[in-house]
């Protein structure tokens, strides 16, 4: 009776000693402070955008471009990669959310074993056989020990701290993190896509601009080679022209170069060795109404970009994680048993109610001296929900800072190319002068050299402009996440 008295005093101990380990401090979750980052509020839907899921063809109205994006979509390996990573989170949370359920088996056997005589089995059947009031029916099959059975058993862990529930939202939050991820990747690759697609229509309008630049010089050394032998210029004048000519085929074969790198980039990117094609020259233009959305659009806009989305999902993972790791200093309350038929006598197996056996238990697991290791897990996943949370800003700043400045490109270099396609025009037209005024000997060949270098020199620039101006409305693109 003391030993007993003893024995629930020492449970006891061990359950309050189980109970006050189990104290941990309640966490609330993180949000980043966007007052302190200088961003605006979100609002739940941005206006002018209810609903509507913006696509590349809202940005871009080349039909070719937007083939090649599509073609992009479709085979790109990374992309493809992207995609088997979130089915495969998809299953493990399909499997997650099954984990709490109760887990039911069924289990079928047969036996035999041998006591020794010395053993408490072997003594305990021998005796109760010796019984005079133990029916035939009834006596222990010995020295071997017959056991069939027909168990069906189950076990449940009874989830009283929200452990599996924050398993499931963990790897729930996990599948978006890596969708939000594959529709990011999805942006990049469009992006990358549009942006050789223009690289290539600049250098086809240089390739194309710089050949008929070496038709007119070829025309004006036949000229001026004319000129010459009815005494009017001397050889050194014949020369200069000649050296422009093998200039300009000089660049004519470094820009074909450029050219087929970028079309081989353009190929890897939409993962095929076939040969892209680009126009040869830049088709339509684009202003400020070509955006599908306004400035104060775009800003609302950034809060559901899919890497801050994903950023934000990975914020919510280590949240969930962290409730699993609180919930591990709490108890767990585990159920098993069994429901079947069971007998030493096989013909004696489905007799009901004689053959039927049964069992119930209940399990309660404690941490007691597990909690240095518990609290250290714990430390740790703080640190991670606080790191989550730094690239939650960051990616929040990164995307706001990439718009300013995008925006800000954008309108710089369509000026800057107005400006220029004004030098051009005035450069072609003191072209068109020198070569008249060559032709009555009021200008001499000196001025139309410099005249042409100068006029081609401002369309090559004018060309790289129009390409930059359209790399930064592929950004703006880019920055919508689109």
């Amino acid at each position: 009776m003391q030993l007993l008295r003893t024995s629930h005093l020492l449970f006891m101990a061990l359950l309050l000693l189980g109970l006050a380990a189990c104290k941990t401090q309640e966490l609330a979750p993180l949000q980043p402070n966007l007052n302190r980052l200088g961003l605006e509020q979100p609002l739940i839907e941005t206006p002018g955008l209810e609903g509507k899921s913006l696509q590349p063809s809202d940005f871009f109205a080349d039909t070719l471009l937007l083939r090649l994006i599509e073609v992009a979509l479709g085979q790109n390996q990374q992309l493809a990669m992207a995609a088997l990573e979130r089915d495969m989170l998809g299953l493990q949370f399909r499997q997650q959310k099954r984990n709490n359920r109760p887990q039911v088996s069924a289990q079928a056997g047969a036996g035999l074993t041998r006591f020794g005589r010395f053993t408490m089995d072997g003594v305990g059947n021998k005796d109760t056989n010796l019984s005079d009031a133990l029916p035939p029916a009834f006596r222990i099959p010995d020295p071997v020990y017959r056991d069939f059975q027909l168990l069906p058993t189950f076990s449940w862990e009874i989830d009283l701290w929200g452990k599996y529930r924050n398993l499931r939202k963990r790897a729930e939050a996990d599948f978006l993190r890596q969708s939000y991820t594959q529709q990011f990747l999805r942006n990049q690759l469009s992006s990358s896509v549009a942006t050789l697609y223009y690289s290539v229509a600049a250098q086809n309008e240089k390739v194309s601009l710089l050949r008929q630049t070496i038709r007119n010089q070829e025309e004006a050394l036949q000229y001026v080679r004319q000129l010459k032998d009815a005494g009017q210029h001397n050889e050194l004048a014949v020369k200069q022209f000649e050296a422009i000519v093998f200039n300009v085929k000089t660049r004519l074969i470094e820009e074909e170069r450029v050219r087929q790198e970028l079309l081989l980039a353009l190929n890897q990117v939409l993962g095929s060795s076939r040969v892209a094609y680009a126009p040869a020259a830049f088709q339509g233009d684009f202003s400020l109404e070509s955006l599908p959305l306004s400035y104060s659009q775009s800003l609302q806009a950034l809060y559901q970009r899919p890497d801050v989305l994903a950023a934000e999902q990975g914020l919510q993972l280590e949240q969930h994680q962290l409730a699993v790791l609180r919930a591990a200093f709490y108890p767990t309350l585990q159920l098993r048993g069994f429901l079947g038929l069971q007998s030493f006598d096989p013909t004696r197996l489905f007799q009901l109610p004689a053959g039927l056996a049964a069992q119930a238990f209940g399990m309660l697991h404690l941490p007691i001296f597990q909690q240095g290791q518990l609290k250290a897990q714990l430390e740790i996943g703080k640190l991670k929900r606080q790191q989550a949370l730094l690239h939650y800003e960051d990616r929040l700043l990164h995307a706001h800072t990439e718009l300013l400045q995008t925006w800000n490109s954008f309108f710089a270099y369509q000026e800057a190319l107005q400006a220029k396609g004004q030098e051009v025009e005035v450069l072609r037209q003191a072209t068109r002068y020198s070569r008249e005024l060559f032709a009555v000997g009021y200008a001499s060949y000196v001025e139309v050299i410099l005249a042409n270098l100068s006029a081609l020199e401002a369309e090559i620039e004018a060309i790289e402009l129009k390409k930059i101006r359209n790399h930064q409305y592929v950004s703006l693109f880019r920055a919508t996440g689109t």
